[in-house]
């Protein structure tokens, strides 16, 4: 039969004595278009049943019923290609997050010891440098005040304030006053470079000089009016003076409330000696212990910590907390030994940082590790620590953990949606060839072709598909 297509409009033959029923798809071989062909009245014919007697012996199983839900055993094709995809990316995820944490761990772990050893060897060279200066300087004013009672008679009084012997009265009396005269004008002239010297000088609080005599000239006026007001002010039983007559040569004392202020300082004391070597009396040099904390113990690190100095003893010199609050002048400050605490750990590290130690190191304290850089400042023969929480330096990394983790959520749940897409577009057209299988398998031959728009491998097996339905439709109607 000849027939025109719809579309083009070309003439081409059809066989219609092989399809069934009234009407038939036809492609046009010119434009490839599907348009539909009626069969003329008298060559319609009683399609055949195609599947008559499928169910019986030897003829397979059988199809399922029209209208039947086709259902596969186990889990789908799409369900397993979301499985393994999804646990593909949750392992790498995983294994990339492990591999990030631990070297941004130990990076930081790293850095924190550098950055901290640094600061600790700056502030020991630093603190160094000063100490050594102040050392210097009292070790001078007691060379000169030295050669001041080498050179005898003084005449002149130039006015310098000394404060005399304390008779149990008063300060001086008519009798000191006359036996010591000439120590007291000699005593004026170390006033003078007393105050030239720390007024040049920062960290210096105060200056003075005790004679054995008990004497004493200080480089303030002001300050002389003040330790004037107290009562059995003597020189000779301050910490600076014993210490400095037992050892005979430049010290530096433990923290004691200082009799003018009344706040913590450590003193530099030097003694003077006669040419024969006898003890005339002690030069001393106060630093407030508030100038060094402020400046040690506010420390811009980055993070938070506390650092603290100690003695060759393990006695506390600085450390967070020192104040003099309700401790008198004449009373002895009692300060920690930090080589005595109930930390074994800790024990250790200020045992080796007061032995001339310098490293780094950790120790753990309430439950938390703590990171440890010390170092020894031999100028004053004292230790210094930087102390920083393990938890503090490691916080960026906890940070980025947390990023890592977010990252790993979002990606896992991209990778779901990702996945139950593809599988669904994988899956249809399969899902499209069941259906029309099943179909056929009940005996349907009058179906539309599937569409062939994909260009792909499953694009290739729905146009075989749609041949094998059209070879099928002419191998059953010839049956008839």
């Amino acid at each position: 039969m000849i027939v025109t297509c719809q579309h083009c409009g070309k003439k081409l033959k059809v066989d219609l004595s092989v399809v069934q029923g009234d009407q038939a798809k036809v492609r046009c071989k010119h434009c490839r278009q599907l348009f539909t062909v009626k069969k003329p009245p008298e060559e319609q014919e009683e399609a055949e049943g195609p599947a008559a007697g499928a169910g019986g012996a030897g003829q397979g199983p059988a199809a399922p019923a029209e209208g039947e839900e086709l259902r596969t055993e186990g889990w789908s094709l799409k369900s397993k290609l979301t499985v393994i995809i999804v646990l593909i990316m949750f392992v790498s995820l995983s294994i990339t997050g492990l591999i990030v944490g631990y070297y941004s761990r130990t990076t930081l772990a790293s850095q924190a010891e550098t950055h901290l050893m640094r600061i600790a060897q700056e502030k020991s060279q630093q603190y160094t440098g000063i100490f050594n200066r102040i050392s210097d300087e009292v070790r001078g004013v007691a060379g000169y005040v030295s050669h001041l009672y080498q050179r005898g008679d003084f005449q002149s009084d130039i006015g310098f304030s000394v404060l005399m012997p304390w008779d149990g009265d008063s300060y001086g009396n008519e009798e000191l006053n006359e036996r010591y005269a000439q120590e007291r004008l000699l005593m004026q002239r170390a006033g003078i470079t007393l105050r030239s010297i720390v007024s040049e000088n920062p960290f210096l609080s105060l200056g003075y000089y005790g004679s054995a005599n008990d004497l004493l000239v200080l480089h303030s006026k002001k300050v002389h009016e003040t330790i004037k007001e107290l009562e059995g002010f003597t020189p000779t039983e301050r910490p600076w003076y014993t210490k400095a007559a037992e050892q005979g040569e430049v010290i530096w004392t433990d923290p004691y409330v200082d009799a003018n202020s009344k706040n913590l300082v450590v003193t530099c004391a030097a003694p003077v000696k006669g040419p024969d070597g006898a003890f005339l009396g002690a030069v001393g040099f106060d630093v407030l212990l508030e100038t060094i904390q402020k400046d040690i113990l506010e420390m811009d690190i980055g993070y938070s910590s506390y650092a603290f100095l100690v003695n060759q003893e393990g006695k506390v010199l600085v450390q967070p907390g020192m104040v003099a609050e309700g401790q008198s002048w004449d009373e002895r400050y009692a300060t920690d030994n930090l080589r005595e605490t109930e930390n074994e750990e800790f024990n250790s590290i200020v045992t080796d940082m007061v032995r001339g130690g310098t490293g780094f190191d950790s120790f753990t304290r309430e439950g938390e590790e703590q990171f440890v850089a010390y170092t020894f400042l031999p100028s004053i023969k004292a230790g210094m620590a930087i102390v920083s929480p393990k938890k503090s330096v490691m916080e960026p990394a906890a940070q980025m953990q947390k990023i890592v983790l977010a990252v790993w959520g979002l990606m896992i749940l991209i990778t779901i949606w990702i996945c139950l897409y593809v599988g669904r577009w994988i899956t249809r057209p399969i899902n499209n060839l069941t259906r029309m299988a099943n179909l056929i398998s009940q005996g349907k031959t009058d179906l539309e072709e599937l569409p062939e728009d994909r260009k792909d491998e499953l694009g290739l097996l729905t146009r075989s598909f749609n041949r094998l339905v059209a070879s099928l439709r002419v191998v059953l109607s010839r049956r008839r």
